[in-house]
């Protein structure tokens, strides 16, 4: 069967190796393209992504070379806390000594004067408008001071003055002008020791050296600052 070439369209006889006309081979002398032959797909080795333990945490404090831990200061705060335990002291004493109870330390000092013989100790135990009625009685008061050795007191009751009570006070000493934030009423045993040899009238001098009475003795608060109200005085 008569085929045509390729190339040039000429007819090419049965069997012929070339064209005739142009020399173009002929299909059939043409060794077809051996395909490539396709491997099978090449295995792939996939690196291993199997979980891992997770890394451990550092410590804060590591103690490896050249990262020794680090030693918290104590001393500064070991010092803070010295003068904040100083400060929380000095407020309680001031507390105490001007305010709630702090009348005892003004019965101290006025039961000392007498053991004392200190008239003028005892005359500042006294609201400041008092103390020239005081020093008028001087004298009298000095000698009787004179005939006492020793005090001892103690106050066995203590009642807190209602504020209608501190008014009338301050309108029984109006002449004082007196302005009293707060009050007590107490009432104290006393052990008396005299002494003798300071007892000038014999008919004065009591039974005993020593006597024992109960008094009612007032404190009052006075621009934050205590003071007694001793009747027996005047």
């Amino acid at each position: 069967m008569s085929q045509f070439c390729s190339n040039c369209g000429s007819q090419i006889p049965e069997n012929a190796a070339f064209c005739q006309s142009c020399g173009t081979p002929t299909a059939q002398n043409v060794n077809p393209q051996q395909q490539q032959s396709i491997n099978p797909q090449q295995s792939y080795n996939y690196p291993n992504y199997a979980p891992q333990a997770a890394p451990q945490a550092i410590p804060q404090a590591y103690a490896g070379s050249g990262y020794s831990a680090r030693k918290k200061n104590t001393k500064g705060l070991m010092v803070g806390l010295a003068i904040a335990a100083v400060a929380i002291i000095v407020i309680i004493i001031v507390i105490v000594s001007a305010g709630g109870g702090g009348y005892k330390g003004v019965v101290n000092k006025y039961f000392g004067s007498f053991s004392s013989g200190n008239f003028d100790k005892m005359v500042s135990c006294f609201p400041p408008a008092f103390r020239e009625d005081l020093e008028y009685y001087g004298d009298d008061i000095e000698y009787a001071m004179s005939m006492i050795k020793s005090i001892k007191h103690k106050i066995t009751d203590t009642e807190s003055l209602k504020r209608s009570e501190i008014r009338d006070l301050e309108d029984w000493y109006d002449e004082y002008d007196l302005d009293i934030s707060e009050g007590y009423n107490l009432e104290v045993d006393l052990t008396v020791r005299f002494d003798p040899s300071a007892m000038e009238d014999e008919d004065f001098y009591p039974d005993e050296d020593d006597m024992e009475q109960s008094i009612e003795l007032i404190v009052i608060k006075i621009k934050g600052k205590w003071y007694v109200i001793d009747e027996t005085v005047f």
